[in-house]
């Protein structure tokens, strides 16, 4: 495991060229760099899971607003990639562990990829090992085969009522009720209700085009600079009918040479959330043991 983190202050704003990244720091132990927002995901790690690890929730840039005029189809991976950077140096950590969930588990590789020397683990969870572009036919297609009657039925009664208040909603309000709505396809539990997770959080709409457009439309693990040969937890949910299992097959673990690879049966989108007593206890026994 890495080192443990020193105190520092629990919350703050670090600022990159373009815009400002909040970040809450919660638990003790080695430290980890959770990447998305430092909104949302505290709410999906549980409590005992902070009594072994520093978790670290750092803003990306699609859950932190832009500053004013600021281009941003100037950013590259290699930009996200070194906003993680900077947070890990002001922040004065040494060796993390980095965690991404959902499509920041891309943006955890791809800062692996770059600065493997201040990686000692990375954690990847529910996220697609392929761009959004090939991900979105194969998503669709196991939804169809694989989504039950009743699942279905809750959809398209969800999305009837988002349908009469959608014309009220702002475009972040859309997404995040879009999300909250098709419940059957992100959670095992298809009636849960993940609007608690989002309360307070606001999505940067324009960055979040050009984050799945475009940065990560047609994305590869085996993309460069170099291989990801550290150690790499991938954890992904048997009912996560948004990012299916079956995307993560042979031809791509192996893109992975240092991996470990688990299924969550009883999880769809977020299994720390889901299943956090053998989340944690999976988590924390392969960092031991890596």
């Amino acid at each position: 495991m890495s080192e443990t983190a020193v105190p520092r202050p629990n919350q703050g704003v670090i600022e990159v060229e373009g815009a400002q990244l909040s970040y809450v720091i919660e638990g003790e132990g080695p430290a980890c760099l959770v990447i998305g927002s430092a909104t949302y995901y505290p709410r999906t790690f549980s409590p005992e899971l902070r009594k072994n690890l520093q978790l670290i929730f750092v803003d990306a840039r699609d859950f932190a607003p832009s500053n004013p005029g600021f281009d941003d189809t100037t950013v590259t991976l290699d930009t996200l990639a070194q906003d993680i950077e900077t947070a890990r140096t002001k922040l004065g950590l040494g060796k993390v562990i980095v965690i991404g969930h959902s499509i920041h588990g891309l943006l955890a590789a791809e800062y692996t990829r770059r600065f493997p020397q201040n990686v000692s683990h990375t954690v990847i969870l529910n996220t697609p090992p392929v761009g959004i572009t090939q991900m979105t036919p194969v998503s669709n297609a196991f939804w169809e085969t694989e989504g039950s009657a009743e699942r279905k039925q809750i959809l398209k009664e969800n999305l009837e009522k988002l349908a009469v208040i959608a014309p009220g909603l702002s475009p972040e309000e859309l997404l995040v009720k879009t999300y909250v709505y098709s419940s059957p396809k992100y959670w095992y539990d298809p009636r849960y209700d993940c609007s608690w997770c989002w309360e307070g959080v606001v999505a940067n709409m324009p960055f979040t085009a050009h984050l799945y457009n475009t940065l990560l439309g047609h994305y590869d693990l085996d993309q460069g600079p170099g291989k990801i040969t550290g150690p790499v937890y991938y954890g992904l949910g048997r009912h996560d009918y948004v990012v299916p299992f079956t995307l993560m097959d042979e031809s791509q673990q192996a893109k992975l040479p240092n991996l470990t690879f688990e299924m969550y049966e009883q999880s769809g989108h977020t299994p720390q959330l889901e299943e956090p007593e053998l989340f944690n206890r999976r988590l924390l026994g392969w960092l031991q043991s890596h």
